[in-house]
């Protein structure tokens, strides 16, 4: 059977990006209950290390960024990385949630995952960040959604 995170990743991916909060709960809650408590959660060879907060995301699904944030500030640590959280960076690319939110022009996202009170953990400002988030908006993302 696929990991907690795999689900979730297929899941988030298969949501249309103006998908109501009532269908992404449904598509969502049903892969948290079928879950077993024993489980490891964290599946960081899943995908290259992306989260399901990054699928979120990229694709500027409102809805289901809501979900995993509510989720996120009801569990337990252990459960948190099956989603992620907003400072995790994948194995592959080293981005971050908010460069996924960046890179797709998720405004919404980007106001969220920047001021939520879950995660008082900051990016540092650095000149290495500021070249990412800069290349990020020339280029278009994983899915081919253009920066502009």
């Amino acid at each position: 059977m696929p990991s907690t995170r795999k689900l979730l990743l297929d899941a988030i991916a298969s949501l249309d990006a103006a998908a109501p909060p009532d269908v992404c709960a449904d598509a969502l809650d049903a892969i948290f209950t079928s879950c077993s408590s024993s489980e490891t959660f964290n599946d960081e060879s899943c995908d290259g290390g992306v989260t399901p907060l990054m699928i979120a995301c990229d694709k500027s699904i409102t809805s289901a960024l809501e979900y995993l944030r509510q989720q996120i500030q009801n569990q337990a640590t252990k459960e948190v990385s099956v989603w992620g959280r907003v400072t995790d960076k994948s194995s592959e690319s080293g981005n971050c949630a908010l460069h996924h939110a960046l890179a797709a022009n998720f405004q919404t996202g980007l106001d969220v995952l920047e001021y939520d009170a879950f995660n008082a953990k900051a990016l540092s400002p650095d000149q290495n960040n500021l070249q990412r988030y800069m290349a990020l908006l020339e280029q278009p993302n994983e899915n081919g959604i253009p920066q502009s």
